[in-house]
């Protein structure tokens, strides 16, 4: 930017009619006279009269820049103050002017320009600049263009017909945005990190429960068979052996030894009551025809007195109590403390493929922790209830600027993992509709060649907040419904949902839910995963009957939206 720029081109007295000759023919230049009484006049083409023909140098001529100028600068020395009044951006201005009135210009001495522009320009910036915060520069650079985007007339008599600005925060004030910048990210990663630690947390929490269950139900099961093994010596051996199984050896030699000193006395027993019985024949006092009958007494008598052995010695092996054969080592269920297999699990007659499409937007984060917690009490739920999981495929989609699957399609066990769901961003309904659109095809027609029937897909929608692509989500809800494999579609709105918007989402009467009124976003989210783990587990129980069902149990906490039904 040149340091001056003269418009008053020179005063010395001219021959106007040389000048006139002269002139280019592009108007770069006026004439500007003072007339005796010492107005200024703007000097024209008409015929010049005879006084002033005859005595030129009694009039005075100015000659003036009408040309277009056009001036790029940085406003270093005056920076324009933000809203805090502590910041200040650094403005870099490209200007365009000419002169409208060359009378004024003279009248009034203007002998630079860039004073009178940029004076103005200044003013007005710092205007206008105050109204933004130091972090908003490209708003505000917006802004003032589209107010100076039209002429300006000065009345100086210069126009300003072109200005463009561009304002940048000095080094203060970018020192000072880098270091929120590095606060925000900084806290977005501790957010980030607690949150995967409350995560694994959680996923530490129900292993701990899942084993703590497991183990329970061992003990338990080990108490039924154990209690059903007499209290005999026979039982309390196989009862120690099917804990011990390294004792086997030592328990067999130490029965056989039992046995033998039983029989022996057995033996004995027998010979002494063969006596006595002979003794009392000879003295008369029995006859011969009672004897077969009073011996069964009398060893019943001896046996109840504990005079023979509880072992019966050469009898041969008895049944198990548990139905097992004497001898045979018990079973466990392949580890100590398990119940012996009960048989083989039917297999369902069909397959139900089940969609949880769940917002993880912004609006859902008060209720985020239940979301979390309904997840893990369904995969519980379906890991409890082998029958019921085995003809569901469940698939978890979340859904905010885009959507994401956290559980592909999946037939649920003890050993699938559980999602964890975060949340950020606003809703979009579109990319999870899209989502649905694409993956439902797929996953019908793989598990149509692995099993013999897959039943019409269910889908559970959970929004908390409107849709933020607008309307744009109808074409991929319109598509998914019009599709050969079109499922149906049970939505719910919590939060910030609306309830026409929920039940347009939904294919039939009665499946459009939304949030008692007063219920608030976590209490909503809990009441909306009790009803869909009770869905999914009647969905699954009644495939297995070959007849899928969908039954909503609405919980407190839900009412259907009005008209819906």
């Amino acid at each position: 930017m040149s340091a001056e720029l003269p418009l008053i081109l020179d005063e010395e007295p001219l021959d106007l009619r040389g000048l006139r000759a002269a002139r280019p023919a592009g108007p770069v230049f006026a004439l500007v006279r003072q007339n005796p009484d010492g107005i200024w006049q703007l000097e024209t083409d008409n015929p010049l009269n005879r006084t002033f023909a005859w005595a030129p140098a009694r009039r005075r001529y100015v000659r003036v820049d009408l040309g277009d100028h056009r001036r790029t600068g940085r406003l270093l020395e005056t920076p324009l103050p933000c809203s805090d009044q502590a910041h200040r951006f650094e403005a870099t201005v490209e200007v365009g002017f000419r002169v409208h009135d060359p009378v004024e210009i003279v009248r009034r001495n203007v002998r630079d320009a860039l004073p009178v522009v940029y004076g103005y320009l200044k003013s007005h910036l710092r205007h206008h600049a105050r109204r933004f915060a130091i972090d908003q520069a490209q708003q505000a650079d917006e802004h003032i263009n589209r107010i100076l985007a039209g002429q300006t007339v000065l009345p100086e008599g210069i126009t300003i017909f072109h200005c463009t600005v561009q304002l940048e925060p000095d080094e203060a004030a970018r020192d000072h945005i880098r270091a929120l910048t590095r606060g925000t990210r900084d806290s977005l990663l501790e957010q980030r990190a607690h949150l995967r630690e409350v995560g694994i947390a959680r996923h530490e929490a129900v292993v701990k429960d899942i084993e703590q269950e497991a183990r329970l139900a061992r003990e338990e099961r080990e108490r039924r068979v154990l209690a059903s093994v007499p209290g005999t010596l026979r039982g309390m051996i196989g009862q120690h052996l099917a804990v011990h199984p390294e004792d086997t050896a030592r328990a067999v030699e130490l029965m056989a030894h039992a046995e033998q000193a039983s029989s022996g006395r057995a033996e004995t027993q027998e010979q002494r009551h063969t006596e006595l019985l002979r003794f009392l024949v000879e003295k008369d006092i029995i006859r011969q025809v009672d004897l077969a009958r009073l011996r069964e007494e009398i060893l019943q008598r001896v046996d109840g007195a504990g005079g023979r052995a509880p072992l019966d010695a050469g009898a041969g092996p008895r049944p198990d109590p548990a139905g097992l054969p004497a001898g045979a080592p018990v079973v466990w269920g392949g580890s100590a403390g398990s119940a012996p297999p009960s048989g083989p699990r039917a297999p369902a007659r069909g397959v139900v493929p089940v969609y949880a499409v769940l917002d993880t937007s912004d609006a859902v984060t008060a209720g985020l922790t239940e979301l979390n917690d309904g997840i893990r009490s369904l995969h519980t739920l379906l890991g409890n209830s082998p029958d019921a999981a085995g003809a569901v495929r469940l698939a978890v989609l979340g859904f905010a600027e885009r959507a994401e699957a956290h559980l592909p399609s999946t037939e649920v066990r003890w050993g699938t993992d559980v999602p964890v769901l975060t949340a950020a961003g606003t809703a979009h309904y579109g990319p999870a509709l899209e989502a649905l659109e694409r993956v439902i095809p797929e996953d019908v027609e793989r598990l149509k060649g692995t099993v013999r029937t897959v039943h019409r897909p269910t889908v559970f929608f959970l929004t908390a907040d409107t849709p933020a692509d607008g309307s744009a989500w109808t074409g991929p809800h319109r598509r998914l419904l019009e599709h050969r494999y079109a499922p149906t579609v049970v939505a719910c709105g919590v939060g910030r949902a609306d309830a026409r918007t929920v039940a347009r989402l939904t294919t039939g009467p009665g499946l459009a839910l939304t949030a008692r009124p007063g219920t608030d976003t976590p209490t909503a989210v809990a009441q909306f995963c009790v009803l869909l783990q009770n869905a999914v587990l009647h969905l699954g129980r009644s495939a297995v009957a070959g007849r899928p069902e969908l039954r909503l149990d609405r919980p407190h906490g839900l009412v259907p939206v009005v008209g819906d039904e």
